[in-house]
């Protein structure tokens, strides 16, 4: 569990390695039971900073109207770089982590209800702490949304 400072706002960050890889189908399916607040990542080393940037520029898309309705894809979307719906279906199969972004208090409901789904024992989630954002994973994240305006 982390918490990320943008610099502009804080979030909580919440990620949890599968024991196996998990269908991303699977993965989905629990997501839009919970209301759409889980993602599923084909790895399990990713920059929590990177989570939450992805996660307010989905925030953004969705304000803007976007046409793709699923927020997770849509946060899939801003991090993974990709412009197209089909691209993040080809790139993410099989999951290997799951993560939530949210306020205080909502990353880890969700991430432990998403574990409870999949029958997995809940893991001690443990709290990393603060970390803040920098702008090298700002520029990660913002350039290639950018090469896609």
């Amino acid at each position: 569990m982390y918490r990320v400072n943008a610099g502009w706002v804080t979030l909580e960050v919440a990620l949890a390695s599968l024991p196996n890889p998990i269908d991303a189908g699977v993965i989905a399916e629990i997501s839009k039971k919970l209301g759409g607040s889980v993602i599923g990542l084909p790895w399990d080393n990713v920059s929590p900073c990177s989570l939450a940037l992805a996660y307010l520029y989905m925030l953004e898309d969705t304000e803007l109207g976007s046409r793709v309705k699923s927020k997770p894809i849509l946060l899939l979307m801003n991090l993974l770089g990709l412009s197209q719906v089909r691209d993040v279906v080809e790139a993410v199969r099989e999951c290997r982590a799951i993560a939530a972004v949210g306020n205080m208090g909502e990353a880890r409901v969700a991430v432990v209800e998403a574990l409870r789904e999949l029958d997995i024992k809940e893991p001690s989630i443990v709290d990393v702490g603060g970390v803040e954002c920098t702008a090298e994973e700002l520029e990660k994240v913002t350039l290639p949304r950018v090469e896609r305006l």
